[in-house]
């Protein structure tokens, strides 16, 4: 199969900061309570599914003889944990506006460790 990755691609982590106002607005997003917590549920479920993207990844990683991607998939790796640690902060101001984030991420993890569990890599 022909690869369609563009020629000369590099994947490189960025250390994002966001530098999220403290306290966080409870309504942030226009001051619409839909849209806020649509938003703030989608980014409550990324640092599972990074952590799920990046394990998927690394089981494969001894097999690659082809150092560019070798090096596209540290950089990968590099970027989605610096992404996380950036969605598992605004997690925590979540919590600290007395939101159960926990009711959102364990169905989650729980249904990507049943996955891990019953499928083949």
């Amino acid at each position: 199969m022909a690869s369609t990755t563009p020629e000369g691609l590099q994947i490189r982590p960025r250390h994002m900061d966001f530098d999220l106002p403290n306290p966080l607005p409870r309504h942030w997003n226009g001051g619409d309570a839909f849209k806020t917590h649509l938003f703030d549920a989608m980014s409550v479920l990324f640092p599972d599914g990074e952590r799920f993207f990046i394990d998927s990844v690394r089981q494969f990683r001894d097999r690659i003889d082809d150092p560019v991607l070798n090096e596209q998939i540290r950089g990968f790796i590099g970027q989605e944990g610096h992404h996380s640690r950036e969605h598992l902060e605004y997690s925590q101001r979540l919590r600290d506006l007395g939101y159960d984030v926990e009711r959102i991420e364990k169905p989650a993890r729980t249904c990507i460790r049943y996955t891990q569990r019953k499928f083949s890599p």
